[in-house]
């Protein structure tokens, strides 16, 4: 886990998936959001000569966000 601009993130591969996770403490709440792709998704551009590079991008598939608080 990474501290980055107040917040903890968390990127990581499981069953075929890359996850980020963020966590954010904001006024005694967590914000937390989760972003999702399959790493068997994919897909490159560019490349064609030795000015343009290759880029490999992975497509997201989901985007979940919820705010915790604590009663």
């Amino acid at each position: 886990m990474s501290y980055i601009n107040e917040g903890l993130y968390s990127w990581f591969g499981l069953n075929n998936s890359e996850l980020l996770l963020r966590y954010e403490l904001n006024d005694n709440q967590i914000q937390f959001s989760a972003i999702s792709s399959q790493n068997n998704k994919l897909l490159e551009s560019g490349g064609s000569n030795e000015n343009t590079p290759s880029v490999v991008t992975q497509p997201v598939r989901v985007v979940q966000k919820a705010t915790l608080i604590k009663n």
